[in-house]
């Protein structure tokens, strides 16, 4: 068998040799014909630059400029069960929730909220109907207009630090009655990703 191989590579050499133009030429046009198809194919690369959790950054800061509050910061959570046998298209139950949902508005001035009697949205109700949820979305804010918020990083030498922090004063600034913004980095308690990263970012990393 080796004997066979080494004797049709003979014959292949000794035929490239021979026509060792015709060989060049060849190799001359796949050349071509690649770099003409990889001219072609190139336009269709696309690029993307984003730090991971970009899109997220950006979707909250919308909210947040839109409607004064929410993006990052957590909403608090009003659950309401009704009795059985009632739903919330019993009569006279949309007008006790707006009730419910005002109340808690007014417990927490300047805040917005999200439920079902003020959005028709059968998302914040359960399937039997019964059971119903508002969001309370609130902005602490001093009376001089000064918000001091804490924020921390991945470690102290994290390249990006100072880009967080010109965001995170950025957002602030645009929200309504805020006159000033003072960011501070803390180092306690110190970030860990098994606690503090979102799902996704655990999913990124590989940590379970």
């Amino acid at each position: 068998m080796a004997i066979a191989v080494s004797s049709g590579m003979a014959r292949v050499a000794r035929w490239s040799i021979a026509y060792r133009w015709l060989v060049i030429a060849g190799w001359v046009l796949l050349a071509v014909a690649g770099s003409l198809a990889a001219a072609r194919s190139g336009g269709r690369l696309s690029f993307a630059f984003d730090l991971p959790g970009q899109p997220a950054y950006e979707a909250n800061t919308a909210i947040a400029k839109t409607f004064g509050s929410g993006g990052s910061e957590p909403p608090l959570v009003t659950v309401v069960r009704l009795p059985r046998g009632v739903t919330v298209q019993s009569p006279g139950v949309r007008e006790q929730l707006e009730k419910v949902s005002g109340k808690a508005a007014a417990a927490l001035p300047g805040a917005r909220t999200a439920s079902w009697d003020s959005t028709g949205d059968r998302a914040f109700v359960s399937a039997d109907g019964r059971t119903t949820f508002g969001l309370v979305y609130h902005v602490e804010m001093e009376d001089s207009g000064l918000v001091s918020i804490d924020l921390t990083l991945t470690s102290p030498g994290c390249p990006i630090g100072p880009m967080i922090q010109g965001q995170a004063y950025h957002l602030l600034t645009q929200l309504p009655g805020v006159d000033d913004v003072e960011v501070n980095l803390v180092w306690e308690p110190p970030w860990d990703p098994k606690t503090m990263a979102s799902e996704e970012v655990k999913m990124m990393l590989g940590i379970w």
